[in-house]
Protein backbone atom coordinates (compact mmCIF):
# COMPACT_ATOMS: atom_id res chain seq x y z
CA UNK A 1 0.00 0.00 0.00
CA UNK A 2 1.46 3.38 -0.88
CA UNK A 3 0.24 6.54 1.01
CA UNK A 4 0.21 10.35 -0.89
CA UNK A 5 -0.55 13.57 0.26
CA UNK A 6 -1.05 16.22 -2.27
CA UNK A 7 0.37 20.09 -1.60
CA UNK A 8 -2.67 21.57 0.51
CA UNK A 9 -1.07 24.80 0.48
CA UNK A 10 -4.01 26.92 -1.61
CA UNK A 11 -6.34 26.19 1.38
CA UNK A 12 -5.83 29.53 2.62
CA UNK A 13 -6.87 31.51 -0.03
CA UNK A 14 -10.18 29.39 -1.19
CA UNK A 15 -12.98 31.44 -0.28
CA UNK A 16 -16.32 32.02 -2.19
CA UNK A 17 -19.00 35.53 -3.12
CA UNK A 18 -22.30 34.19 -3.49
CA UNK A 19 -24.76 37.26 -4.90
CA UNK A 20 -28.39 37.86 -3.45
CA UNK A 21 -30.08 36.67 -6.26
CA UNK A 22 -28.25 33.77 -6.17
CA UNK A 23 -27.84 32.89 -2.86
CA UNK A 24 -30.01 29.93 -3.72
CA UNK A 25 -29.94 26.55 -1.63
CA UNK A 26 -30.31 23.80 -3.94
CA UNK A 27 -33.10 21.54 -2.52
CA UNK A 28 -31.97 18.57 -4.14
CA UNK A 29 -28.38 18.56 -3.32
CA UNK A 30 -28.54 20.47 0.12
CA UNK A 31 -28.95 18.16 2.87
CA UNK A 32 -27.21 19.70 6.45
CA UNK A 33 -29.56 22.12 7.82
CA UNK A 34 -27.94 25.20 9.33
CA UNK A 35 -30.58 25.46 11.31
CA UNK A 36 -30.26 23.90 14.82
CA UNK A 37 -33.87 22.84 14.69
CA UNK A 38 -34.04 21.06 11.49
CA UNK A 39 -37.62 21.27 11.66
CA UNK A 40 -38.00 24.78 11.16
CA UNK A 41 -36.02 24.73 7.93
CA UNK A 42 -37.78 24.35 4.70
CA UNK A 43 -37.67 20.57 3.45
CA UNK A 44 -34.49 20.10 0.86
CA UNK A 45 -34.20 16.78 -0.44
CA UNK A 46 -31.31 15.29 -2.16
CA UNK A 47 -32.14 11.85 -2.54
CA UNK A 48 -32.84 12.31 -6.62
CA UNK A 49 -29.41 13.82 -6.37
CA UNK A 50 -26.72 12.46 -3.87
CA UNK A 51 -26.22 11.11 -0.67
CA UNK A 52 -23.35 13.20 0.60
CA UNK A 53 -24.31 16.65 2.49
CA UNK A 54 -22.35 19.28 0.95
CA UNK A 55 -24.20 22.28 1.90
CA UNK A 56 -26.87 24.21 4.31
CA UNK A 57 -30.67 24.97 3.73
CA UNK A 58 -31.96 28.39 3.68
CA UNK A 59 -35.54 28.75 5.09
CA UNK A 60 -36.19 32.04 3.73
CA UNK A 61 -36.25 31.10 0.37
CA UNK A 62 -39.84 31.22 -1.67
CA UNK A 63 -41.36 28.37 -3.44
CA UNK A 64 -40.31 29.86 -7.04
CA UNK A 65 -37.02 30.60 -6.16
CA UNK A 66 -36.39 26.99 -4.47
CA UNK A 67 -37.29 25.54 -7.83
CA UNK A 68 -34.67 27.70 -9.85
CA UNK A 69 -31.78 26.95 -7.47
CA UNK A 70 -32.82 22.96 -7.92
CA UNK A 71 -32.94 23.36 -11.55
CA UNK A 72 -29.46 24.49 -12.65
CA UNK A 73 -27.59 21.72 -9.52
CA UNK A 74 -26.16 24.75 -7.51
CA UNK A 75 -25.48 23.90 -4.12
CA UNK A 76 -24.82 27.38 -2.54
CA UNK A 77 -24.19 27.81 1.18
CA UNK A 78 -24.94 30.50 4.32
CA UNK A 79 -22.66 33.35 2.77
CA UNK A 80 -21.65 36.61 4.47
CA UNK A 81 -23.20 40.05 3.40
CA UNK A 82 -20.41 42.61 1.87
CA UNK A 83 -21.87 46.34 1.42
CA UNK A 84 -25.08 46.43 -0.20
CA UNK A 85 -24.57 43.69 -3.05
CA UNK A 86 -22.11 40.70 -2.23
CA UNK A 87 -22.04 38.02 -0.30
CA UNK A 88 -19.33 36.36 0.61
CA UNK A 89 -19.69 32.38 0.93
CA UNK A 90 -17.69 28.81 -0.01
CA UNK A 91 -16.50 25.51 0.45
CA UNK A 92 -13.34 23.42 1.40
CA UNK A 93 -13.34 19.78 1.03
CA UNK A 94 -10.95 17.26 2.49
CA UNK A 95 -11.04 14.01 1.30
CA UNK A 96 -9.47 10.73 2.52
CA UNK A 97 -10.01 7.64 -0.31
CA UNK A 98 -8.89 3.92 -0.26
CA UNK A 99 -9.64 1.86 -3.17
CA UNK A 100 -9.37 -1.91 -2.64
CA UNK A 101 -8.27 -1.75 -6.63
CA UNK A 102 -6.89 0.70 -8.53
CA UNK A 103 -7.13 -0.72 -12.14
CA UNK A 104 -10.04 -2.75 -11.47
CA UNK A 105 -12.55 -1.20 -14.27
CA UNK A 106 -10.42 -2.02 -17.73
CA UNK A 107 -8.09 -4.98 -18.98
CA UNK A 108 -5.41 -5.03 -21.33
CA UNK A 109 -6.89 -6.31 -24.17
CA UNK A 110 -9.53 -3.26 -24.05
CA UNK A 111 -7.00 -0.65 -25.52
CA UNK A 112 -3.44 -0.72 -25.97
CA UNK A 113 -2.51 1.94 -23.09
CA UNK A 114 -4.87 -0.30 -20.21
CA UNK A 115 -3.38 -2.51 -17.80
CA UNK A 116 -4.64 -4.71 -14.82
CA UNK A 117 -2.86 -3.17 -11.91
CA UNK A 118 -5.01 -4.87 -8.60
CA UNK A 119 -3.20 -3.09 -5.97
CA UNK A 120 -4.90 -1.06 -3.39
CA UNK A 121 -4.27 2.46 -1.93
CA UNK A 122 -4.69 5.32 0.10
CA UNK A 123 -4.51 8.78 -0.81
CA UNK A 124 -5.60 12.96 0.40
CA UNK A 125 -7.27 15.24 -1.91
CA UNK A 126 -8.38 18.75 -2.09
CA UNK A 127 -11.08 20.65 -3.50
CA UNK A 128 -12.38 23.89 -2.87
CA UNK A 129 -15.52 25.95 -4.67
CA UNK A 130 -14.98 29.90 -4.90
CA UNK A 131 -17.85 32.44 -6.19
CA UNK A 132 -18.59 35.45 -6.92
CA UNK A 133 -22.47 37.25 -7.73
CA UNK A 134 -23.12 40.85 -7.66
CA UNK A 135 -26.58 41.88 -7.70
CA UNK A 136 -26.81 45.00 -9.67
CA UNK A 137 -30.97 45.65 -8.50
CA UNK A 138 -33.95 43.19 -8.27
CA UNK A 139 -33.56 42.06 -11.88
CA UNK A 140 -29.75 42.00 -12.47
CA UNK A 141 -27.37 40.06 -11.55
CA UNK A 142 -23.68 38.53 -12.62
CA UNK A 143 -22.07 35.63 -11.52
CA UNK A 144 -17.77 34.43 -11.51
CA UNK A 145 -17.46 30.73 -9.86
CA UNK A 146 -14.24 28.95 -9.71
CA UNK A 147 -13.07 25.90 -8.59
CA UNK A 148 -9.80 23.99 -7.20
CA UNK A 149 -9.06 20.50 -7.29
CA UNK A 150 -6.26 18.30 -6.77
CA UNK A 151 -5.70 15.33 -9.88
CA UNK A 152 -5.86 12.89 -7.01
CA UNK A 153 -9.13 11.33 -7.64
CA UNK A 154 -10.89 7.67 -6.58
CA UNK A 155 -11.46 5.07 -9.44
CA UNK A 156 -14.94 4.89 -9.86
CA UNK A 157 -14.96 8.77 -11.86
CA UNK A 158 -14.76 8.20 -15.46
CA UNK A 159 -11.21 9.48 -16.84
CA UNK A 160 -9.32 8.22 -13.15
CA UNK A 161 -8.84 4.66 -13.75
CA UNK A 162 -5.27 6.32 -13.84
CA UNK A 163 -3.45 3.12 -15.34
CA UNK A 164 -5.18 4.24 -18.67
CA UNK A 165 -2.67 7.68 -18.65
CA UNK A 166 0.35 5.98 -17.48
CA UNK A 167 0.79 2.78 -18.45
CA UNK A 168 -0.23 1.36 -14.91
CA UNK A 169 2.60 3.33 -12.98
CA UNK A 170 1.77 2.89 -9.52
CA UNK A 171 1.02 7.10 -9.56
CA UNK A 172 -2.68 8.86 -8.59
CA UNK A 173 -0.94 11.90 -9.55
CA UNK A 174 -1.50 12.09 -13.43
CA UNK A 175 -5.22 11.39 -12.90
CA UNK A 176 -7.23 13.79 -13.77
CA UNK A 177 -10.75 15.06 -12.24
CA UNK A 178 -13.46 15.66 -14.78
CA UNK A 179 -13.05 19.22 -14.12
CA UNK A 180 -10.64 19.92 -17.01
CA UNK A 181 -10.70 19.13 -20.37
CA UNK A 182 -7.97 16.99 -21.76
CA UNK A 183 -4.72 17.05 -22.15
CA UNK A 184 -4.80 17.87 -18.71
CA UNK A 185 -1.33 19.79 -18.71
CA UNK A 186 -3.03 22.49 -16.06
CA UNK A 187 -5.20 19.92 -14.58
CA UNK A 188 -4.36 21.19 -10.92
CA UNK A 189 -5.01 24.39 -10.15
CA UNK A 190 -7.78 26.93 -10.10
CA UNK A 191 -9.82 27.31 -13.18
CA UNK A 192 -13.24 29.37 -13.94
CA UNK A 193 -16.15 27.36 -13.14
CA UNK A 194 -18.78 29.49 -14.31
CA UNK A 195 -19.36 32.99 -15.38
CA UNK A 196 -22.69 34.69 -16.44
CA UNK A 197 -25.43 37.32 -16.41
CA UNK A 198 -28.99 36.71 -15.36
CA UNK A 199 -31.79 39.17 -15.80
CA UNK A 200 -35.07 37.89 -14.13
CA UNK A 201 -36.15 37.65 -10.85
CA UNK A 202 -38.07 34.62 -9.69
CA UNK A 203 -40.21 35.97 -7.21
CA UNK A 204 -41.99 38.28 -9.70
CA UNK A 205 -42.07 37.41 -12.99
CA UNK A 206 -41.89 33.75 -14.18
CA UNK A 207 -38.95 34.45 -17.09
CA UNK A 208 -35.52 35.11 -16.38
CA UNK A 209 -32.57 34.88 -19.30
CA UNK A 210 -29.02 34.52 -18.60
CA UNK A 211 -25.90 33.88 -20.66
CA UNK A 212 -22.47 32.86 -19.66
CA UNK A 213 -20.06 29.50 -18.91
CA UNK A 214 -22.64 27.91 -17.02
CA UNK A 215 -24.17 24.52 -16.03
CA UNK A 216 -27.24 23.54 -17.60
CA UNK A 217 -30.39 21.57 -16.28
CA UNK A 218 -29.54 18.29 -17.70
CA UNK A 219 -30.16 15.93 -15.41
CA UNK A 220 -30.30 16.48 -11.07
CA UNK A 221 -27.12 15.77 -9.45
CA UNK A 222 -24.94 16.99 -6.22
CA UNK A 223 -22.17 19.34 -8.46
CA UNK A 224 -19.84 18.18 -5.53
CA UNK A 225 -20.41 14.68 -4.50
CA UNK A 226 -17.25 12.70 -3.18
CA UNK A 227 -18.17 10.14 -5.95
CA UNK A 228 -20.33 10.87 -8.35
CA UNK A 229 -23.09 9.04 -9.26
CA UNK A 230 -23.17 7.22 -12.65
CA UNK A 231 -26.29 9.13 -13.69
CA UNK A 232 -24.19 12.72 -12.99
CA UNK A 233 -21.28 11.36 -15.45
CA UNK A 234 -23.76 10.90 -17.95
CA UNK A 235 -25.19 14.31 -17.79
CA UNK A 236 -23.26 17.09 -16.19
CA UNK A 237 -23.40 19.09 -18.22
CA UNK A 238 -21.00 22.62 -18.42
CA UNK A 239 -20.68 25.10 -21.56
CA UNK A 240 -20.66 28.55 -22.78
CA UNK A 241 -24.74 28.81 -23.42
CA UNK A 242 -27.84 31.10 -23.54
CA UNK A 243 -30.65 29.88 -20.73
CA UNK A 244 -34.17 30.42 -20.62
CA UNK A 245 -36.01 29.41 -17.74
CA UNK A 246 -39.72 29.73 -16.66
CA UNK A 247 -40.87 28.67 -13.01
CA UNK A 248 -44.71 29.35 -12.46
CA UNK A 249 -44.76 31.71 -9.23
CA UNK A 250 -47.56 30.34 -7.51
CA UNK A 251 -48.27 26.38 -8.41
CA UNK A 252 -44.53 24.67 -9.00
CA UNK A 253 -44.57 24.59 -13.23
CA UNK A 254 -40.95 24.99 -14.40
CA UNK A 255 -39.54 24.56 -17.91
CA UNK A 256 -36.10 25.71 -18.86
CA UNK A 257 -34.66 25.53 -22.94
CA UNK A 258 -30.85 26.31 -23.61
CA UNK A 259 -28.33 26.78 -27.01
CA UNK A 260 -25.25 25.51 -26.17
CA UNK A 261 -21.43 25.94 -27.72
CA UNK A 262 -19.97 22.41 -27.68
CA UNK A 263 -18.04 20.50 -29.07
CA UNK A 264 -17.30 20.43 -33.48
CA UNK A 265 -18.54 18.11 -35.90
CA UNK A 266 -15.32 16.51 -37.35
CA UNK A 267 -15.08 16.96 -41.06
CA UNK A 268 -18.29 19.41 -40.19
CA UNK A 269 -19.64 22.70 -42.48
CA UNK A 270 -18.21 25.55 -41.68
CA UNK A 271 -21.33 26.57 -40.64
CA UNK A 272 -20.56 24.10 -37.10
CA UNK A 273 -19.28 26.87 -34.96
CA UNK A 274 -20.74 28.92 -32.54
CA UNK A 275 -24.25 27.73 -30.19
CA UNK A 276 -24.03 23.81 -32.04
CA UNK A 277 -26.18 22.41 -29.77
CA UNK A 278 -29.38 22.49 -27.27
CA UNK A 279 -31.81 21.13 -24.60
CA UNK A 280 -34.67 21.70 -22.40
CA UNK A 281 -36.07 20.25 -19.74
CA UNK A 282 -39.64 20.96 -18.03
CA UNK A 283 -41.14 19.51 -14.50
CA UNK A 284 -43.38 20.39 -11.54
CA UNK A 285 -42.37 20.15 -8.06
CA UNK A 286 -43.64 21.16 -4.62
CA UNK A 287 -40.87 21.28 -2.00
CA UNK A 288 -42.45 24.17 0.91
CA UNK A 289 -44.99 20.96 1.24
CA UNK A 290 -45.94 18.45 4.51
CA UNK A 291 -45.03 16.02 1.60
CA UNK A 292 -42.42 17.50 -0.78
CA UNK A 293 -42.48 15.80 -4.58
CA UNK A 294 -41.23 17.15 -8.31
CA UNK A 295 -40.93 15.09 -11.33
CA UNK A 296 -39.16 16.47 -14.37
CA UNK A 297 -38.10 14.93 -17.63
CA UNK A 298 -35.15 16.32 -19.79
CA UNK A 299 -33.78 16.15 -23.54
CA UNK A 300 -30.13 17.40 -25.13
CA UNK A 301 -29.69 17.22 -28.53
CA UNK A 302 -25.66 15.82 -28.35
CA UNK A 303 -24.95 13.64 -25.40
CA UNK A 304 -21.39 13.93 -26.64
CA UNK A 305 -21.20 17.43 -24.92
CA UNK A 306 -21.90 15.59 -21.50
CA UNK A 307 -18.56 16.62 -19.27
CA UNK A 308 -16.91 13.23 -19.41
CA UNK A 309 -17.92 12.10 -22.72
CA UNK A 310 -16.57 15.21 -23.68
CA UNK A 311 -13.39 14.44 -21.91
CA UNK A 312 -13.12 11.54 -23.93
CA UNK A 313 -14.19 12.68 -27.16
CA UNK A 314 -11.52 15.53 -27.16
CA UNK A 315 -8.56 13.32 -27.65
CA UNK A 316 -9.60 13.54 -31.36
CA UNK A 317 -10.85 17.36 -31.01
CA UNK A 318 -14.50 16.08 -32.06
CA UNK A 319 -17.40 13.97 -32.63
CA UNK A 320 -18.46 11.96 -36.26
CA UNK A 321 -21.94 12.40 -35.87
CA UNK A 322 -24.60 13.49 -33.11
CA UNK A 323 -26.40 11.09 -30.47
CA UNK A 324 -29.33 12.74 -28.62
CA UNK A 325 -30.08 11.66 -25.03
CA UNK A 326 -33.13 12.16 -22.45
CA UNK A 327 -33.71 11.62 -19.01
CA UNK A 328 -36.01 12.08 -15.92
CA UNK A 329 -35.98 12.20 -12.47
CA UNK A 330 -39.09 12.08 -9.70
CA UNK A 331 -38.58 12.51 -5.81
CA UNK A 332 -41.14 11.87 -2.70
CA UNK A 333 -40.60 13.21 0.78
CA UNK A 334 -42.13 13.65 3.96
CA UNK A 335 -40.54 14.73 7.44
CA UNK A 336 -37.14 12.86 7.47
CA UNK A 337 -37.15 10.59 4.72
CA UNK A 338 -36.98 10.83 1.19
CA UNK A 339 -36.93 8.22 -1.88
CA UNK A 340 -35.75 9.58 -5.75
CA UNK A 341 -35.01 7.80 -8.81
CA UNK A 342 -33.12 9.00 -11.78
CA UNK A 343 -32.75 7.87 -15.50
CA UNK A 344 -30.87 9.31 -18.40
CA UNK A 345 -30.19 7.40 -21.78
CA UNK A 346 -28.63 8.02 -25.64
CA UNK A 347 -31.17 7.99 -28.16
CA UNK A 348 -29.36 5.59 -30.40
CA UNK A 349 -25.84 4.35 -30.91
CA UNK A 350 -22.58 6.35 -31.60
CA UNK A 351 -20.50 6.18 -34.16
CA UNK A 352 -17.91 3.46 -33.54
CA UNK A 353 -14.72 5.77 -34.20
CA UNK A 354 -16.13 8.24 -31.10
CA UNK A 355 -17.67 5.45 -28.91
CA UNK A 356 -17.45 2.03 -29.05
CA UNK A 357 -18.78 -0.84 -27.09
CA UNK A 358 -17.52 -4.31 -27.39
CA UNK A 359 -19.75 -7.12 -27.44
CA UNK A 360 -18.00 -9.57 -27.10
CA UNK A 361 -14.07 -10.67 -27.37
CA UNK A 362 -13.27 -13.89 -28.95
CA UNK A 363 -10.32 -15.59 -30.11
CA UNK A 364 -8.41 -12.44 -28.66
CA UNK A 365 -10.32 -10.77 -31.16
CA UNK A 366 -12.59 -8.07 -29.64
CA UNK A 367 -16.29 -7.28 -31.63
CA UNK A 368 -17.29 -3.71 -31.56
CA UNK A 369 -20.29 -1.32 -32.30
CA UNK A 370 -21.35 2.07 -31.35
CA UNK A 371 -22.22 3.08 -27.62
CA UNK A 372 -25.71 4.01 -26.28
CA UNK A 373 -24.88 4.60 -22.80
CA UNK A 374 -27.22 4.81 -20.35
CA UNK A 375 -27.62 4.61 -16.59
CA UNK A 376 -30.23 4.92 -13.49
CA UNK A 377 -29.82 5.81 -9.73
CA UNK A 378 -32.37 4.96 -6.87
CA UNK A 379 -31.79 6.46 -3.41
CA UNK A 380 -33.38 6.53 -0.11
CA UNK A 381 -32.59 8.75 2.44
CA UNK A 382 -33.04 9.69 6.21
CA UNK A 383 -32.56 12.91 8.32
CA UNK A 384 -32.10 12.74 12.29
CA UNK A 385 -30.46 14.51 15.25
CA UNK A 386 -27.66 12.50 16.30
CA UNK A 387 -27.26 12.78 19.89
CA UNK A 388 -30.36 15.06 19.93
CA UNK A 389 -27.98 18.05 18.86
CA UNK A 390 -26.18 17.15 16.00
CA UNK A 391 -27.99 17.30 12.24
CA UNK A 392 -27.14 13.69 10.04
CA UNK A 393 -28.26 11.87 7.59
CA UNK A 394 -28.17 8.24 6.32
CA UNK A 395 -28.30 7.04 2.76
CA UNK A 396 -28.56 4.62 0.37
CA UNK A 397 -28.42 4.35 -3.33
CA UNK A 398 -28.45 1.39 -5.91
CA UNK A 399 -26.68 2.52 -9.59
CA UNK A 400 -26.29 0.73 -12.70
CA UNK A 401 -25.23 1.73 -16.06
CA UNK A 402 -25.43 0.09 -19.63
CA UNK A 403 -22.91 -0.01 -22.30
CA UNK A 404 -20.67 2.43 -20.63
CA UNK A 405 -17.73 0.94 -20.47
CA UNK A 406 -15.39 2.30 -23.64
CA UNK A 407 -11.24 2.22 -24.14
CA UNK A 408 -11.71 2.29 -27.96
CA UNK A 409 -12.04 4.83 -30.21
CA UNK A 410 -11.26 8.50 -29.55
CA UNK A 411 -8.86 7.66 -26.75
CA UNK A 412 -6.47 5.06 -28.74
CA UNK A 413 -5.91 7.70 -31.35
CA UNK A 414 -2.91 9.19 -28.71
CA UNK A 415 -1.05 7.96 -25.94
CA UNK A 416 -2.34 9.32 -22.65
CA UNK A 417 -5.67 10.40 -23.70
CA UNK A 418 -8.39 9.49 -21.28
CA UNK A 419 -11.23 6.66 -21.03
CA UNK A 420 -14.36 6.74 -21.05
CA UNK A 421 -15.11 4.12 -17.76
CA UNK A 422 -17.85 3.85 -15.92
CA UNK A 423 -18.65 0.49 -13.40
CA UNK A 424 -21.62 -1.49 -14.45
CA UNK A 425 -22.95 -1.44 -10.78
CA UNK A 426 -22.62 0.72 -7.46
CA UNK A 427 -24.20 0.39 -4.75
CA UNK A 428 -23.29 3.19 -2.12
CA UNK A 429 -23.99 3.97 1.24
CA UNK A 430 -23.25 7.38 2.92
CA UNK A 431 -23.52 8.96 6.45
CA UNK A 432 -22.93 12.62 7.37
CA UNK A 433 -23.11 14.83 10.56
CA UNK A 434 -23.02 18.31 10.98
CA UNK A 435 -20.24 18.84 13.72
CA UNK A 436 -20.25 22.77 13.72
CA UNK A 437 -23.09 24.98 12.89
CA UNK A 438 -22.82 28.30 11.50
CA UNK A 439 -22.95 29.86 15.22
CA UNK A 440 -20.73 32.33 17.27
CA UNK A 441 -18.75 33.32 13.88
CA UNK A 442 -18.08 29.39 13.51
CA UNK A 443 -18.34 27.81 9.67
CA UNK A 444 -20.32 25.20 9.10
CA UNK A 445 -18.59 22.14 9.27
CA UNK A 446 -19.97 18.92 8.03
CA UNK A 447 -17.88 15.37 8.52
CA UNK A 448 -19.01 12.31 5.80
CA UNK A 449 -18.43 9.20 5.57
CA UNK A 450 -19.16 6.90 2.15
CA UNK A 451 -18.48 3.34 0.87
CA UNK A 452 -19.35 1.92 -2.45
CA UNK A 453 -19.11 -1.17 -3.61
CA UNK A 454 -18.14 -1.09 -7.19
CA UNK A 455 -18.79 -4.20 -10.20
CA UNK A 456 -17.09 -3.48 -13.34
CA UNK A 457 -18.16 -4.60 -16.59
CA UNK A 458 -17.56 -8.00 -18.22
CA UNK A 459 -14.60 -8.95 -20.06
CA UNK A 460 -16.76 -9.89 -22.69
CA UNK A 461 -17.64 -6.21 -22.37
CA UNK A 462 -13.84 -5.08 -21.96
CA UNK A 463 -13.93 -4.65 -18.46
CA UNK A 464 -12.62 -6.91 -15.84
CA UNK A 465 -15.91 -8.14 -14.28
CA UNK A 466 -14.38 -7.36 -11.21
CA UNK A 467 -15.74 -6.68 -7.41
CA UNK A 468 -13.93 -3.66 -6.04
CA UNK A 469 -14.33 -1.19 -2.85
CA UNK A 470 -13.82 2.50 -1.97
CA UNK A 471 -14.47 4.04 1.43
CA UNK A 472 -13.98 7.99 1.57
CA UNK A 473 -13.80 10.51 4.52
CA UNK A 474 -14.88 13.81 3.73
CA UNK A 475 -14.24 17.31 6.11
CA UNK A 476 -16.43 20.19 4.52
CA UNK A 477 -15.86 23.13 5.96
CA UNK A 478 -19.07 25.63 4.36
CA UNK A 479 -18.75 29.62 5.43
Amino acid sequence: MNFKVRSLAFVSVLFSVSAFAGVPVDDYTSTVPASSDVQNVTPADDSVSSTMPTAVTDSSKSASQMIVDSMNNTPVFPGKTIGDHFTLSGMLNFDAFYNSEKGYLTTEQAGASQTIDNGSDLALSLEGTAQIDAQANDWISAHLGVFYATQVQPVGISGTSYDAYNGGQDDYSLAPTRYYPYPYENAEGLSVEELYAKVGNANKAPVSISAGLKYLPFGRYNRYQPMPSLTQQLTELRDPAVEVEFVQTTGGLYASGYLLNGLSKIEGSSADVGLTNFGFTAGFARLDSPVRYSVAGYYLNNLSDVGNIAQFLSAQSGYHNRVGAWGADAMVGSGPFGLGVQYVSAIGHFNVADLAWQTSYASSVPTLEGASPSAFNIVGSYDFKFNHNYNSKLAVSYQRSDEAQTTMGASTSEAGAPAFTLPKERIEADYAIQVLADVHGLPDTVLGFEVNRDRAFSINNGGTGNIAYTAMVRLSVIV
